[in-house]
C-alpha cells in the first residue's frame, strides 16, 4: 500500500475523531480562539526601519555602531517653498519662533547661520586679526573694551575711526576697498541693532556683516538662511532628542508637534507659500499611516471578496460559514502565536493577515469541494465528511507544507523582517490547516448536512475537452512562454527606491523631492568617522576630490586649516583679550550708550567729510551716519520706553553669550594646542561630534541618482575605500539592493529544491513529482515574461514573490496529481480526465481565485509597496492556475496518463 494510502488512513482517523468528538473539538477551538484574541491587544507594531535587517549583518553593525556613537542624524526637516526669498524667510522666522516655544525644540532648531549659531568660530576665522587691531589702536588689552559692554565697544570704535582720521592708526597700503566694505558692513550692523531695539523689521545680521567671522558656509542664501542649492526652497533643521526610530512610539509625537507649529506659522502667510514637514522621521510616520490604512482596507476587501466567492461557489450561506470559520480561527491562533513568538509585527509582517486570508481559505475549499463531490455521488453526510478529510488531507498537508517551505526560505536572506514574515506565515498555515481538518467536519455535520448540494463549477468540462483536443499545441505554447520568462529574468530591473512607495501627494514625499538630490540637504549620506580633527579635515578633502561625491559636511568646515603660525597668531589674539580668564560683557546704561553712539556718529560724519574731500565714494559713510543718528534716538528713548529698555538688556545678554562662547573656544584652542570638539558650534555638536567627544562624523552625499545601480555601486566602493567602517543610507542603499536581489534569488532556488524533495517524498515517483511541480515552474516563468513585457520592475516589496509564487502555486499541481493518482488506482487504464479537472480542478480554481483576492486586496490601497507586491503575486498565481488547469492536463494526455 502506497504512502498516499497510508496518509489517507491517518487522515481518515482524524476525520472520524473530529466527528465523534465534535462538540469537544468545537469547544476547545473556541476556547483557544478566545485566549488568542485576548493576546492581540498586546501585539506591538514596530515601525523601526533599522530593525528590518539582521544585526549580524556587517553593514547593519556599522550603522548601529555609528548611531551608538553619534546618535541618529535623521531628524524632521521643514521645507518652505513658493513666493520669493524674503517672504519665505519671514515664514521661516515665524516657524522657528513657534518651535522655540516648545520645550522639545528649544535651542534645537537651525534655520540660519548667524553669530549666535556659530559663536565658537568667530574669533578663529582670521588668526591674528584681534592682536593686529590692538596693535594698531595702541591698546595693551582689549578686555576692558569687551567688559565695558556696548558702551566699551562703541567707544573703542570711535577711537579707532578718530585715530585713522588723525593718522595715529596705521592703515595698510591698498586697504581702501576693504575699508569701504567694512563701513558698509558696519552700517548694516547698526541698522539691524536699531531695528531690533525699536521692535521693527530690519536687515538681517549675517556673518558677512561682521568685522570677524568671515566664514563662508555652504547651503545658505545671502541672508544666511539654510537653503537648497537651486535656491527654490528654504530649510529648517530640527534636532530634537529622539528616543528611537520607531515611527509610532518615538517619531510620531515629534513630527506631529513640528506640523502643529508649521500650521500656526503659515496661517495667513502669502498665497503660494507651502511648508512641508519631511526628512526620514516624517517619511516613516507618513508611511505608518498609509500602512495602517492599507492593512485595514486590504483586510476588509480580502475578507469581503473571499466571502462573496465562497457564496458564489458553494451557493450556500451555511457552507460559506463552514469554510470561513476555520480560517478566522486559524488567523486568531496565528495572532496569538505572534504575541508569544515575537510580541510585535513590523513593516513587512504587518501585511500577513491579508496574505493568510488568501492562502488559508484554500484548505477549506478543497475539503468542502471533495465533501460536496462525495455527496453528489450519493454518500451520507458522515461518510462524505470522513472521506473528504481522508482523501484531501494528504494533498492539503503537502500543499501547506510546500507553501510554508517557500515562506521559510525568506529566512535565508539577511533581512530579519522577511524571516519573521516567513515564520509567521508558515506557523499560520499550520494552524489554519489544523483548524480546517478538525473544525470543518463537525461544523459540516452541524450546519451543512441536509443543505442543497453545491453545483459543479461551470466551464471546466470545456477545459478538459480542450486539453484532449489540442494537447501538443497547449504544451508547446506553455513551454515556449515559460522559456521566454526564464530568458527575461535577468532583464527585469530592480528599483530599490522605497521613497517612492508613498503616493506623490504625501507631505513628506513632496518635501523630500526638494532635498533628495541636493548636495548638502539630502538625507542620503555615507557616514564616515575620523578619530581627530586633522584626520576629519583630510578625510573631508579626500571625499570632495572624488567625482562620485556631490557634497561633504564636516565640522572642519567651520574653521580655517591649522597651518604654520596659526596657533601662534591665535595665542596673540587671546593675549590681546587679556588671556584665558573668562570674559564678562558689561551692561550699559541707556544714557551712557546714547552718548557713545552720538560720539561715534560725529566721528563717522567727519569720516564722511574726509572721504568726500579725498574724492572717494562716501555712500557707505553717509549710510552709517544716518544709521547711528537713528540708533542714538532709539537708545535715548529707553529711559522712558520700557519695551526698548527690555530689548536692550536682551540684546546685551545675547551679545554677551556670543562673546563668552567665542572667547572660550579661542582659549581652548590655545590651551590644547589645536582644534577639538570645543570649536564645533553648539548647534552642530550633536551632529558632528561623538557623544564621548573623541571622534568626528563626516557626511558625504552622492553625485547623481543614488538609486541608479551603477551610481550606488561606485559611491559605496569609494566610501569604503575612504573608511572601511563607512555606514549610512547612501552606502546601505546599494548594499541592501544586492542583499535583496541575491538573497531572494537564492531563496527561490532553495525553495524550488526543498519543494521538489518534498514532492519526491510525497509521491515516491520522480515523474509524478516533476509533473506536480511543472505548473508552478511555468506559471512562475510566465509571471516574469509578463513583467518584462509590460515594464514591471522588481522592488524591495515584490521581489519576495520569487520564492512565494513557487510555494503557493505548487499546491495546485499537487492537488491535481493527487487526484490523478487516486483515479488511476480506481481505473484499469489511464485515469479519466473529467473528475480531475471538473472535481479537483474546480477546487483549485476557487482556491487560486480566493488566494488572488487576498493579494489583489493589496492593490486597492494607496501605498506602493502593497500595490506592487499584490500585483506581482496575482500575476504569478494566475499563471500557476492556468498552467495547472490547462497545460498539466494537456501534458498528461500527451503522455497517456489520462484520457
Amino acid at each position: 500500500m502506497g504512502a498516499g494510502t497510508s496518509m489517507q488512513r491517518m487522515f481518515g482517523v482524524i476525520g472520524g475523531f473530529a466527528q465523534r468528538r465534535r462538540w469537544t473539538v468545537l469547544v476547545v477551538a473556541l476556547l483557544l480562539t478566545a485566549v488568542a484574541v485576548a493576546m492581540v491587544p498586546g501585539i506591538r507594531i514596530s515601525t523601526s526601519r533599522y530593525g528590518l535587517v539582521s544585526k549580524d549583518n556587517p553593514y547593519q553593525r556599522r550603522l548601529i555602531a555609528f548611531f551608538e556613537r553619534f546618535g541618529s542624524p535623521d531628524t524632521p526637516v521643514v521645507v518652505v517653498r513658493g513666493a520669493d526669498p524674503p517672504t519665505r524667510r519671514r515664514v521661516v522666522d515665524r516657524l522657528v519662533a513657534e518651535l522655540e516655544r516648545r520645550p522639545a525644540f528649544r535651542g534645537r532648531v537651525l534655520a540660519r547661520i548667524g553669530p549666535e549659531q556659530v559663536a565658537e568660530v568667530l574669533l578663529l576665522q582670521r588668526p591674528g586679526a584681534v592682536s593686529e587691531f590692538a596693535r594698531r589702536t595702541g591698546t595693551a588689552s582689549l578686555r576692558p573694551m569687551v567688559e565695558g559692554g556696548l558702551v566699551g565697544i562703541v567707544g573703542a570704535t570711535t577711537d579707532l575711526v578718530a585715530g585713522v582720521l588723525e593718522g595715529a592708526v596705521e592703515v595698510p597700503e591698498g586697504a581702501e576697498a576693504s575699508a569701504d566694505a567694512s563701513v558698509t558692513a558696519a552700517a548694516t550692523v547698526v541698522e539691524a541693532i536699531d531695528a531690533y531695539l525699536a521692535g521693527r523689521p530690519g536687515p538681517e545680521l549675517t556673518l558677512g556683516a561682521l568685522p570677524v567671522g568671515q566664514a563662508k558656509f555652504s547651503g545658505v542664501d545671502d541672508a544666511g538662511y539654510l537653503a537648497t542649492a537651486d535656491g527654490t526652497s528654504h530649510v529648517i533643521q530640527t534636532m530634537p532628542e529622539l528616543a528611537g526610530d520607531d515611527a509610532a512610539r518615538d517619531l510620531a509625537p515629534v513630527v506631529a508637534e513640528v506640523r502643529s507649529a508649521r500650521d500656526a506659522a503659515v496661517e495667513g502667510a502669502s498665497e503660494g507659500i507651502v511648508a512641508y514637514v519631511t526628512g526620514l522621521p516624517a517619511l516613516a510616520v507618513d508611511e505608518l499611516g498609509y500602512i495602517e490604512q492599507g492593512l485595514y482596507v486590504s483586510s476588509v476587501v480580502a475578507a469581503a471578496g473571499i466571502v462573496l466567492f465562497c457564496l458564489g461557489f458553494f451557493r450556500s450561506l451555511r457552507k460559506s460559514i463552514i469554510a470561513l470559520v476555520p480560517l478566522g480561527v486559524g488567523v486568531a491562533w496565528t495572532l496569538g502565536a505572534v504575541y508569544l513568538i515575537y510580541g510585535h509585527l513590523n513593516l513587512i509582517t504587518s501585511s500577513f493577515v491579508a496574505v493568510l486570508l488568501g492562502l488559508g481559505i484554500d484548505f477549506a475549499v478543497h475539503l468542502l469541494s471533495r465533501i460536496n463531490e462525495a455527496v453528489r455521488d450519493g454518500a451520507s453526510p458522515e461518510e462524505a465528511a470522513r472521506t473528504g478529510v481522508a482523501v484531501t488531507g494528504p494533498g492539503i498537508a503537502v500543499g501547506a507544507l510546500v507553501t510554508a517551505i517557500a515562506f521559510l526560505t525568506t529566512g535565508t536572506t539577511e533581512f530579519t523582517a522577511y524571516a519573521e514574515l516567513g515564520v509567521i506565515t508558515a506557523v499560520g498555515l499550520l494552524l489554519i490547516f489544523l483548524a480546517t481538518i478538525f473544525v470543518v467536519p463537525p461544523l459540516y455535520l452541524w450546519l451543512g448536512a441536509g443543505q442543497k448540494r453545491a453545483p459543479e463549477l461551470p466551464g471546466l468540462g470545456k477545459v478538459a475537452s480542450l486539453a484532449r483536443r489540442s494537447p501538443r499545441t497547449l504544451v508547446v505554447i506553455g513551454i515556449a512562454a515559460g522559456i521566454a520568462g526564464a530568458v527575461a529574468l535577468p532583464r527585469i530591473e530592480f528599483n530599490s527606491n522605497y521613497f517612492r512607495f508613498l503616493p506623490d501627494d504625501a507631505e513628506s514625499a513632496q518635501g523630500l523631492s526638494a532635498l533628495e538630490g541636493d548636495p548638502l540637504m539630502s538625507p542620503i549620506t555615507a557616514n564616515l568617522v575620523a578619530d581627530d580633527f586633522a584626520q576629519a579635515r583630510a578625510l573631508a578633502e579626500r571625499a570632495r576630490a572624488l567625482d562620485v561625491v556631490g557634497g561633504v559636511q564636516s565640522a572642519t568646515d567651520f574653521v580655517p586649516p591649522m597651518e604654520e603660525g596659526t596657533l601662534q597668531a591665535l595665542a596673540a589674539d587671546l593675549a590681546a583679550l587679556g588671556g584665558p580668564t573668562p570674559v564678562s560683557f558689561g551692561r550699559s546704561e541707556p544714557d551712557a550708550l546714547a552718548r557713545a553712539v552720538r560720539d561715534l556718529a560725529d566721528t563717522a560724519d567727519e569720516m564722511r567729510f574726509a572721504l568726500k574731500q579725498a574724492g572717494r565714494d562716501a555712500t557707505g559713510a553717509i549710510r552709517l551716519v544716518a544709521a547711528l543718528r537713528a540708533l542714538e534716538k532709539t537708545v535715548a528713548s529707553a529711559g522712558r520706553d520700557v519695551a526698548v529698555r527690555d530689548r536692550l538688556r536682551e540684546l546685551e545678554d545675547r551679545v554677551g553669550a556670543v562673546v563668552r562662547r567665542a572667547h572660550g573656544a579661542l582659549a581652548a584652542v590655545v590651551e590644547h594646542g589645536g582644534y577639538g570638539p570645543y570649536v564645533v558650534p553648539e548647534a552642530f555638536r550633536s551632529r558632528f561630534v561623538s557623544r564621548d567627544g573623541t571622534a568626528y562624523a563626516i557626511y558625504v552625499t552622492p553625485r547623481g541618482d543614488i538609486w541608479d545601480p551603477e551610481v550606488g555601486r561606485a559611491f559605496a566602493e569609494a566610501m569604503e575605500a575612504l573608511d572601511e567602517d563607512a555606514a549610512g543610507l547612501g552606502l546601505n542603499r546599494y548594499v541592501h539592493e544586492k542583499m535583496i536581489v541575491e538573497g531572494f534569488r537564492r531563496a527561490a532556488g532553495i525553495a524550488a529544491i526543498l519543494i521538489f524533495v518534498t514532492l519526491l517524498v510525497d509521491f515516491r515517483s520522480f515523474a509524478a513529482a516533476v509533473l506536480a511541480s511543472l505548473p508552478t515552474a511555468l506559471g512562475w516563468a510566465w509571471m516574469l515574461a509578463i513583467m518584462a513585457l509590460v515594464g514591471l520592475r522588481f522592488d524591495p516589496a515584490n521581489i519576495v514573490s520569487l520564492p512565494l509564487v513557487l510555494g503557493i502555486g505548487v499546491a495546485y499541481g499537487v492537488h491535481m496529481m493527487h487526484r490523478v493518482q487516486a483515479e488511476r488506482r480506481r481505473a484499469t487504464g489511464p485515469a479519466p480526465l473529467d473528475p480531475v479537472v471538473r472535481g479537483t480542478g474546480g477546487a483549485v480554481v476557487i482556491a487560486a481565485v480566493t488566494t488572488m483576492v487576498g493579494f489583489a486586496a493589496l492593490m486597492v490601497v494607496d501605498y506602493g509597496a502593497m500595490t506592487s507586491f499584490g500585483s506581482v503575486m496575482v500575476l504569478g498565481i494566475s499563471g500557476c492556475l492556468v498552467a495547472a488547469l490547462v497545460v498539466l492536463p494537456a501534458i498528461l494526455v500527451s503522455m497517456g496518463r489520462v484520457k
